[in-house]
């Protein structure tokens, strides 16, 4: 076994392995330095390369070396060493390249050849492009390795869906292989399945790292603010997140805004905290603001902020449009704006464009309304399967009623599902009696 490389025993390490022209113990020694000395790492990568002109590690050693100072020589010796299947060069390049197709075949490449965060980065790649089932087959490859932002995303793919099962299924593993971020994901599992015990648990455990100690102090606040309702920790954990000046401080300046405008009734520090988000581009503040002003009927200012999250985005601010457009008697706008929600897979705009399409008369409308419902439903939208249930059972075609209310009734909440058995019950009554059963 070679001996432990240490600052005091490095020279007469070198000495013993430039002697015996040992390949192995050079690059041991070099990326010993590679971080603190790049010039000794590069002196003894550089020998190593005088003995085998091919050897990968020396090749990829001196990239690591150069990338700081000289990024062109060092993409000559990433190059090299991905020629030489180097999975970490190939990795490299692929996330330095600009060409989307040529990153994406180095990212197949380097998964090919078993390296785990090219898998998750080529499968996060297929998910911005909206190809989801090459995503799932690469977060499925690397979880089964037990990759545990892999198990993490998977995780996070079927808590958005509510296929919860599988959901903290993967959370679970992702956790037990060390992945951190799946911390705030537990919580938010918990509170849907309204175990606050352990949804508090999870979220506390994510404050103690500094990785998602922001996002679980915001997420304890909405936490203890909906929840809990425990006024005084909603504060103290948003005010926590506000503190942290990250990425997550619009966010929690916008719940804590929305805490003093609903919960402790403070105008004037509810537009002190949504402002201050605002003025940091946060949508939600925006979207919170505009349905302010349009329930105090200020309908050009609802309107206003209303629009600033609508170009920014964020469906919400489309739905609460819609609804202003549906006050008005304008249901052909307010279709406009669900419209451009649905495109951004926004689930309540489904939802809602499928009840206006409906209530609106002729075939083109009804067939948008099921339309509407089934793209929710295709999202994992348990709330689409019961109303398009119910939509079926009123026009008493009961054998579809009974399936979308079955499928509701295997992924829902536990509050849910007794009326879904009444539902699926009252048909089997109508078989009973043979009562208009199709």
């Amino acid at each position: 076994m070679d001996t432990p490389i240490t600052d005091n025993n490095y020279k007469s390490e070198f000495k013993v392995a430039v002697t015996k022209k040992d390949p192995i113990r050079l690059n041991q020694l070099a990326f010993y330095h590679v971080t603190t000395n790049v010039k000794t790492a590069k002196r003894c990568f550089k020998i190593v390369l005088d003995i085998d002109k091919k050897n990968v590690d020396a090749t990829y050693g001196l990239a690591l070396c150069y990338n700081e100072n000289d990024v062109d020589k060092a993409d000559i010796y990433f190059k090299r060493a991905a020629k030489l299947n180097h999975t970490d060069a190939i990795y490299t390049l692929a996330l330095k390249s600009t060409d989307e197709e040529k990153s994406l075949k180095l990212l197949t490449k380097a998964t090919n050849l078993g390296h785990l965060n090219a898998c998750f980065d080529l499968a996060n790649r297929y998910y911005q492009l909206g190809s989801i089932s090459d995503a799932l087959e690469y977060y499925q490859k690397a979880a089964l390795l037990n990759h545990g932002p892999s198990l993490n995303a998977l995780g996070i793919y079927y808590l958005h869906r509510n296929e919860l099962d599988k959901a903290i299924e993967y959370l679970l593993k992702s956790f037990d292989a060390g992945c951190i971020s799946c911390l705030h994901y537990l919580g938010d599992y918990y509170v849907k399945t309204l175990d606050y015990d352990n949804a508090e648990k999870y979220y506390l455990l994510g404050v103690e790292h500094d990785e998602t100690h922001a996002i679980c102090c915001n997420a304890l606040g909405v936490f203890y603010m909906n929840n809990a309702k425990n006024c005084l920790k909603c504060k103290e954990y948003l005010l926590k997140a506000i503190e942290t000046n990250g990425n997550i401080r619009p966010m929690a300046c916008a719940n804590l805004g929305q805490y003093y405008m609903t919960i402790e009734k403070n105008e004037s520090l509810a537009f002190e905290y949504l402002s201050n988000a605002v003025k940091q581009n946060n949508p939600y503040a925006m979207t919170l603001l505009g349905k302010f002003y349009m329930s105090k009927k200020q309908y050009q200012n609802g309107k206003k902020y209303l629009q600033m999250a609508v170009d920014l985005n964020y469906p919400d601010a489309m739905c609460s449009m819609a609804d202003y457009y549906v006050s008005c008697d304008n249901i052909y706008e307010a279709l406009n704006y669900l419209s451009i929600a649905m495109d951004l897979n926004y689930v309540p705009a489904m939802l809602y464009a499928a009840k206006l399409h409906l209530a609106l008369k002729g075939a083109y409308h009804n067939a948008e309304g099921k339309k509407a419902y089934l793209l929710a439903i295709k999202q994992g939208s348990v709330k689409a399967m019961n109303e398009l249930g119910d939509y079926w059972f009123q026009r008493r075609n009961y054998i579809k009623a009974e399936t979308y209310y079955n499928m509701a009734l295997q992924q829902c909440e536990p509050a849910m599902k007794t009326g879904l058995v009444c539902k699926l019950n009252n048909i089997k009554q109508r078989a009973i009696q043979k009562l208009d059963f199709n």
